[in-house]
């Protein structure tokens, strides 16, 4: 069995006859929640806009910081990618030479965004079409899965197969409030044989409010955890190499210590800094920074690791000078488990974290990576 099937493992007959997802009700022939929604377009917006939830009692700030809101976007196939409608070529993202003026980029970006959405409006056109053909659940079927019903925006993707779901910006307290709900939504794309980690075609992004980071040095501090440990982000991840065209790390404004410094300065100063949008970070939205890195995930233990990843890497680089190297981070993540449990859980999977905990190197099969200090060895595996 393939690391991506154990992450996406399709249910048993007997966990069906018992399980209480919508999915397993309709199989059941049980009264059930599904219908076909509406997948909107790609520029879509809530209606009422943008929400910031968050639990009850909390406020604007936490423990003297501006509180961090989340909001994911969790991109879903609706099967292995057997056959399949044949779709149009995406139009390639403009590249800009310095010596454009702002209003050459300017029609050059608008000429992109219209050919983007004529081909968005293309693919979404084919899939419904070939969906309609097959006796699997639609990307309009599927939109009814999302729950809560009001934190989700099911959009179409031209990159994938299936719905892709926009939540509004969260709180961790939150999300965490919703572990039920969010179970049942998971499990029911689950078993109604949609897919996120499989395939290694979807991501899970998420976008962080800019205002979080109380400077840009705390957004470098953050960015820098990151560039400068890519080995270790990426197995966090659950990345492979061949699916890091979407988050790239070599974009050009964070390759370099003193460009990243200044791009975290703009993102942080205006709300937003001018970038390549497949960029592992990308802060070309305005008011938020989009992380792009983690893998698509249908596993809850998954889906809020990387929430708590998130969350603890902003907590954590808020202090100016601490140690960015990623040992050092997981040392102070597992000293905070309670607080981040899946996170914890995960690192202990496929870190050997007693030993980092000690400090001590770790012998593994995998490779020494240099950009570690020869601190640790990776376990192999994603």
């Amino acid at each position: 069995m393939t690391w991506s099937a154990r992450e996406e493992r399709q249910p048993s007959k007997i966990v069906k006859r018992t399980c209480g997802c919508e999915t397993c009700k309709r199989d059941r022939n049980e009264p059930n929640a599904i219908h076909e929604g509406t997948v909107h377009s790609y520029s879509a917006l809530p209606e009422g806009g943008w929400k910031f939830l968050r639990a009850p009692g909390e406020g604007s700030y936490m423990g003297g910081s501006r509180l961090l809101f989340m909001g994911i976007e969790l991109e879903t196939d609706l099967s292995e990618r057997r056959g399949g409608p044949r779709m149009p070529v995406e139009p390639p993202y403009p590249h800009f030479a310095d010596s454009m003026l702002y209003e050459e980029r300017q029609q050059i970006s608008q000429a992109y965004d219209d050919s983007w959405l004529v081909w968005d409006r293309s693919c979404r056109d084919a899939y419904r079409e070939y969906w309609k053909t097959h006796n699997r659940m639609s990307a309009e079927e599927a939109t009814s899965l999302a729950v809560p019903a009001k934190a989700w925006l099911p959009k179409h993707d031209g990159s994938v197969s299936g719905p892709e779901f926009v939540s509004q910006p969260a709180t961790m307290a939150w999300w965490n409030s919703k572990q039920d709900e969010i179970k049942m939504m998971l499990d029911g794309l689950l078993h109604a044989g949609l897919h996120s980690h499989q395939g290694d075609h979807c991501g899970m992004h998420v976008n962080i409010n800019t205002n979080t980071f109380e400077s840009g040095k705390h957004l470098f501090q953050f960015a820098t955890l990151l560039i400068d440990n890519r080995a270790w982000a990426t197995k966090m991840s659950q990345r492979t190499q061949s699916s890091l065209h979407w988050c790239e790390f070599d974009e050009y404004n964070l390759t370099n210590p003193m460009r990243r410094l200044r791009w975290a300065d703009r993102a942080v100063d205006d709300g937003w800094a001018e970038q390549d949008r497949y960029a592992v970070l990308n802060a070309n939205n305005t008011d938020r920074i989009e992380f792009r890195l983690p893998r698509g995930t249908l596993r809850l233990d998954r889906f809020y690791k990387n929430l708590e990843w998130v969350a603890a890497m902003v907590e954590y680089t808020q202090t100016r000078g601490v140690e960015l190297r990623a040992s050092a981070f997981m040392r102070w993540a597992m000293s905070n488990r309670v607080q981040y449990p899946n996170l914890c859980a995960f690192i202990d999977e496929k870190f050997a974290a007693k030993a980092i905990v000690k400090g001590a190197a770790i012998s593994a099969a995998g490779s020494v990576f240099a950009e570690m200090s020869g601190a640790f060895a990776f376990a192999t595996g994603r």
